[in-house]
């Protein structure tokens, strides 16, 4: 490392050093945020993670053989589909790690201890085992996997619980761990089937991709893709209202269907009490078509469309001024449509689960409550009219599978939500646990204006996990580059961390940064960790520095020179090729490694040069600049690079750079 750079990285340390030691926890910090220094050592209670693994000597693979058959109730309606995938992914895992191919067997009734099996969802063979489900509650996405005789059953309640319950017998058999598609390890060689009782729950129910994976990564990495979680209306899984009630189709009958401006629909059907009836009507209609056409979904989204407002007609002006938020007229409109569909559930599918869910964003963040007089947020059963009286209300709260999908989009995600820079979006959280049993979150992980800058949301996304599984948050979607196929910026390790605490919020931030570096870049793993923590120290010294101008927010303007020494960005290319080098060994001894490395080097090196190509173009000769920029080009496009902001395209940046 050059010493300019050492100089810089160690006097920007000294300031975030002297300013992490200053007290946080003021008079004005609101009730029930928890400061950072409080969070240092925090853990949360009451998750669901009894895992009992010991090692034992009864042999499942020998020479790259196995006597183990896989036994799956492949033909069960509601989960067969989920159980082969579950199977299949065994099969390829158990055959790369050690060679041995497992069979799947078919046709068996009776279960002994002698058997070896790998039995998933057979409640016959299950119950022959003795075996019943544990007491504690694993939910739709839960597992129960125990060893009895030279067996080993998984069993779970759907379809998502055989999914990660793969996982974990992977886990358990081989030390299985996937970081990318192009980066899955073993740690253990699965001579041995050790003994096995685990009781677990992930701790956010449903995790959805933060960036583009593919659909390997989904399964391998334990999340899901969004049309995994929920059923898309044509094609659109959020901000869909318009899906639903398309303007071609319903305007001209149903013109009180949409907001005045007609950005929105209107959920009062501006006070028309037919109208209103109606469009509850179709909406239930075509959520029950979609239940129809995949019984497997436990979830649906009736999202306002992505603008700021909510329909100004005198019927939802009403809802502003007796509820003190417009989106009590949501939660109104989406409990009606649920009291529809869920009793056609009842009648249909009795027992499912199937929850509703419409965007708290913008103007309908808020919650549409009030503090009591002991401090506590409850449901509005009053307000003051215009004449100074004080008129009772009836009070709002949603229906059990009514949810709001909560967007904090003004939060600072740099910064955890128990720091009093997003104390207002934490208070938030807790207002709508008085109106909502669950809570759905929508958060942010990069810099929309600037998708090639890092966006320092690593360290702080563990405590947020924190903040939202003790605030009974049962989905999260880290919103990234989601259109991006390859991003910079250590994103990658993002959706690393995302596979790991959204699982267990828990778990040890450290060793998972660790473990990443360890095998995503092997043998560059020190020099690599080292400029990821120069650019995290860069980052949090930079919002120190430059606190008026750079807060956290998803779109800060972070492309100025100032803020990035042309030394210190020089150096970082140099740390670049010098990671190259570091891996050079496997070029001939395994290419494929070699490739892999190869890429992942140069996916991170992405940033670094395109600042020097943008903020430092007057430094260099044509010629220089002209390389530079060509040989940026080139790199993007074979890691399929493809945009530089959320709705700008990176053709339109090589074009006006003559490339």
């Amino acid at each position: 490392m050059k010493m300019k750079k050492i100089l810089a990285l160690l006097l920007a340390g000294f300031t975030v050093l002297s300013l992490s030691a200053c007290g946080k926890n003021g008079s004005s910090a609101p009730k029930n945020i928890v400061t950072t220094e409080d969070a240092d050592n925090h853990v949360v209670k009451g998750t669901l993670h009894k895992v009992n693994v010991t090692e034992s000597d009864t042999q499942f693979t020998k020479n790259g053989a196995t006597d183990y058959k896989i036994v799956a109730a492949l033909d069960d309606k509601s989960v067969g589909t989920a159980l082969k995938k579950a199977s299949d992914f065994i099969t390829l895992h158990v055959n790369q790690a050690t060679g041995a191919l497992l069979q799947t067997q078919s046709g068996v009734t009776s279960w002994t201890t002698a058997d070896k099996y790998i039995v998933l969802g057979r409640q016959d063979l299950f119950e022959q085992a003795g075996l019943t489900m544990p007491t504690e509650k694993i939910g739709t996405t839960g597992y129960y996997i125990k060893t009895v005789g030279n067996s080993v059953f998984i069993a779970a309640n759907a379809s998502e619980g055989y999914h990660l319950g793969a996982l974990a017998l992977m886990r358990a058999i081989l030390g299985y761990d996937m970081l990318s598609e192009d980066c899955v390890i073993y740690e253990k060689d699965g001579a041995t089937l050790p003994n096995m009782e685990i009781i677990e729950k992930p701790d956010i129910d449903y995790r959805q991709e933060s960036n583009t994976l593919t659909s390997v990564e989904e399964y391998g990495m334990g999340i899901s893709g969004d049309t995994q979680l929920y059923p898309a209306i044509n094609g659109s899984t959020i901000h869909n209202a318009f899906e639903f009630i398309p303007k071609a189709q319903y305007q001209k009958q149903h013109p009180s269907w949409y907001s005045l401006d007609g950005l929105q629909p209107c959920f009062t059907a501006r006070g028309d009490e037919t109208e209103y009836k109606a469009f509850v009507a179709e909406i239930a209609r075509k959520m029950i078509v979609e239940l129809d056409r995949d019984p497997t979904y436990e979830n649906i989204t009736f999202t306002m469309e992505d603008a700021p407002n909510l329909c100004k007609c005198d019927a939802c002006n009403e809802y502003r001024v007796k509820y003190g938020a417009v989106v009590a007229s949501v939660i109104t409109f989406m409990n009606d449509v649920d009291d529809i569909v869920q009793a056609y559930i009842d009648e249909n599918y009795p027992g499912k689960m199937f929850n509703i869910l419409f965007f708290a964003y913008h103007e309908s963040e808020t919650a549409p409550v009030v503090k009591d007089e002991d401090g506590h947020y409850v449901p509005r059963t009053s307000y003051v009219n215009a004449d100074g009286e004080t008129v009772e209300i009836e009070p709002i709260l949603c229906n059990e599978t009514v949810n709001p999908l909560l967007a904090p989009i003004g939060a600072k995600y740099t910064h955890s939500f128990y720091e009093e820079v997003n104390a207002a979006e934490a208070e938030n959280m807790i207002a709508w646990k008085a109106v909502a049993t669950k809570l759905y979150m929508w958060l942010y992980s990069t810099n929309f204006h600037h998708y090639l800058y890092p966006y320092n949301s690593w360290d702080t996304a563990a405590e947020t996990m924190k903040y939202l599984v003790e605030n009974d948050a049962v989905y999260v979607y880290y919103q990234g580059q989601y259109n991006q196929p390859t991003p910079t910026g250590f994103t990658m390790l993002k959706n690393y961390l995302d596979s790991k605490l959204q699982f267990d919020c828990n778990a040890d931030y450290t060793a998972i940064v660790d473990k990443f570096f360890q095998y995503y870049y092997r043998e560059a793993a020190g020099i690599m960790k080292s400029f990821f923590e120069d650019v995290q120290v860069r980052l949090r010294y930079l919002e120190q520095t430059y606190s008026t101008e750079l807060s956290g927010y998803i779109r800060d303007e972070i492309d100025q020179a100032k803020y990035w020494p042309q030394q210190l960005l020089e150096d970082w290319v140099d740390d670049i090729d010098e990671a190259y080098t570091l891996v050079e060994k496997y070029k001939d001894s395994d290419p494929t490694l070699y490739a892999a490395l190869v890429k992942h080097i140069k996916q991170e090196g992405l940033f670094p040069r395109y600042a020097l190509c943008t903020l430092y173009e007057n430094t260099y000769s044509d010629s220089q600049l002209y390389a530079m920029r060509k040989s940026f080009k080139d790199d993007c496009f074979e890691l399929n690079v493809t945009r530089h902001e959320e709705h700008v395209t990176i053709d339109s940046l090589f074009a006006l750079w003559g490339v």
